[in-house]
């Protein structure tokens, strides 16, 4: 028959007659009155084309159709409880899936070795799979289900998908030494800027022209770490995110400044679609990957100026006191 036609209720009160035999003692056992209970055995034997219970004397008895239906209709109705019941605890130990977790080069440099030692720890059977992620294309990677989360930063692309904040960056200049320590002579020399876009314009250029001025920007990429390496023995300078300068620029020999000029900040976060928010699986990833960003703000040193401190070998090296943060365009 065409289940469309059915009110489903009525299995559950069909369940209870074909098992008490009784109309006033099915529509006690499911909550209805013995009027309302006749009225739904009329309904069912109108539907099934059979009158399912019949009456001698005092007595209900079951039809052929009837003593059919009552092997049947049980376990039936006790698989779809069991499909609709309170799902298990979530084991993390027992996760087979595919994790697929979107991130740029920034995200990943910060968060993915922390998280990577968290899967391995807890869940060695999942597999994870890093894809590459814009800002500006999550909704749709979200929806097809190509991500299961993804890290952005936050911005007008995540509209209409959940999202948890996981950590804060600022933005430092590096360069060659000696740092510029004015405006001026910050607006004198070449610039890099990292667009994951390949705009023309980031967070450093917004704030300059809040001042009608601008800066001469000679090479963009995509990619923020590498910036640093095209940033070494040349005369460029960058505004980078400071999980990646501070980390990165002492190694090659740059010194890592505050810009003289006040940039916001970024919060980077995790985005998901609103169908996985109660999932277990999900919710665990999301947990693990907040508890990893907490780990990485805790092992990070207290933001800093930072000015070129001249060392025996001739070297620049850090010293840094507080700052602010970042943005996804440098």
């Amino acid at each position: 028959m065409n289940l469309s036609a059915l009110d489903l209720n009525l299995l559950v009160v069909l369940e209870a007659l074909l098992e008490e035999r009784s109309v006033t003692a099915a529509g006690k056992r499911v909550g209805l009155s013995q009027p309302a209970t006749s009225n739904a055995l009329g309904r069912l034997r109108a539907l099934l084309g059979d009158r399912l219970l019949v009456r001698r004397g005092r007595a209900l008895f079951l039809t052929p159709r009837g003593e059919q239906l009552r092997r049947d209709v049980r376990p039936a109705l006790d698989r779809l409880r069991a499909a609709l019941a309170r799902r298990p605890a979530f084991d993390p130990a027992a996760l087979c899936d595919e994790l697929r977790v979107g991130m740029n080069d920034y995200a990943a440099y910060v968060l993915l070795p922390r998280l990577v030692r968290r899967l391995r720890a807890r869940a060695p059977r999942a597999r994870l799979a890093v894809l590459a992620f814009e800002t500006r294309d999550a909704a749709r990677a979200l929806d097809a289900g190509e991500v299961h989360v993804g890290l952005a930063v936050e911005g007008p692309g995540l509209a209409g998908l959940e999202s948890r904040p996981l950590l804060r960056d600022d933005f430092a200049l590096v360069c060659q030494p000696p740092a510029p320590r004015t405006l001026r002579s910050f607006l004198a020399r070449p610039h890099l800027l990292v667009s994951p876009h390949g705009g023309r314009v980031g967070v450093v250029d917004r704030a300059l022209a809040a001042q009608q001025l601008e800066r001469d920007v000679h090479v963009t990429l995509p990619h923020f770490l590498m910036a640093p390496h095209l940033l070494s023995g040349t005369d460029l300078i960058g505004v980078l995110a400071g999980a990646v300068a501070r980390d990165i620029a002492p190694a090659l020999k740059l010194v890592v400044a505050r810009p003289p000029l006040a940039l916001p900040g970024f919060t980077l976060s995790a985005v998901w679609h609103p169908r996985l928010t109660d999932d277990p699986a999900h919710a665990w990833l999301r947990e693990q990957l907040a508890e990893a960003a907490a780990e990485q703000q805790a092992s990070r040193p207290a933001r800093h100026e930072i000015v070129g401190l001249r060392t025996t070998d001739g070297c620049c090296r850090a010293a840094r006191s507080a700052h602010a943060d970042t943005d996804g365009e440098q």
